[in-house]
């Protein structure tokens, strides 16, 4: 018995000595990403179009309102007229936004009224001969809310006014423009 336990012995370290040959297997993992911008605000540019103003004194300076919807109102002061039409209101869009849907927006604009314009080849008129006009940027808002839907809000509602003012000279008259910058924090 010892010898067969000996030999019994052999054989089992014989086996675990001997080398088993490893299997292999592959294939294939795919990876994909999408990369959106995380935030982006666009605006179109609000276009007052042409206001028709008396020179000299007037009793006054005068303010026009623009509304996103086009429209466009003399909100006080008299020698101002509006002109032809061609006015275009402000609106921005906010895209990308994880906020989740119904999460309540507020555009918000970096500037202050009384901002001013400077003289610029717009509407079909060149700058002013003297950019000493003092327009400038009497009102910023509207209801600048909105609510994200599916990552996406817009702002519609963007009114902007400009004061424009009295005794203006015939070296006054041309185009005006500024920049403005607006921001949105969507909380996120």
């Amino acid at each position: 018995m010892r010898n067969t336990r000996l030999l019994l012995s052999a054989v089992v370290a014989a086996t675990l000595a001997a080398e088993v040959a490893a299997e292999t297997a592959s294939t294939t993992l795919d990876v994909t990403v999408a990369l959106q911008p995380a935030l982006t605000l666009t605006c179109s540019g609000a276009d007052f179009g042409v206001i028709r103003v008396q020179s000299g004194a007037r009793g006054g300076e005068g303010e026009v309102v623009l509304s996103a919807s086009n429209q466009r109102s003399i909100t006080f002061g008299s020698g101002v007229s509006l002109g032809a039409a061609g006015a275009q209101g402000a609106s921005c869009t906010l895209t990308g936004s994880s906020a989740p849907t119904d999460t309540e927006v507020q555009l918000t604009f970096l500037q202050t009224p009384g901002t001013a314009l400077t003289g610029a080849a717009v509407n079909g008129a060149d700058a002013p001969v003297t950019d000493g006009g003092n327009v400038e940027i009497s009102f910023l808002g509207g209801n600048n809310g909105s609510l994200v839907v599916n990552g996406t809000a817009i702002f519609n509602d963007v009114t902007i006014g400009i004061k424009i003012p009295d005794n203006l000279t015939a070296a006054n008259f041309g185009g005006y423009s500024t920049q403005l910058t607006v921001s949105v924090d969507d909380g996120v």
